[in-house]
């Protein structure tokens, strides 16, 4: 019994995108943290100084 070559295709792409799509995810996750902390820390100086 030989399966279609379509589903291996598509099995083939699925896994290398869903790992691109959730690298990318975690990084524009990591970098929207940084600019947060970047953000308050910014403000924090503004309000500390007179």
């Amino acid at each position: 019994m030989t399966t279609p070559p379509r589903q291996n295709h598509y099995l083939a792409l699925a896994l290398p995108i869903g790992l691109l799509a959730g690298a990318l995810a975690i990084g524009f996750w990591t970098l929207d943290e940084i600019r947060i902390t970047r953000a308050r820390a910014l403000t924090a100086q503004m309000w500390s100084q007179p």
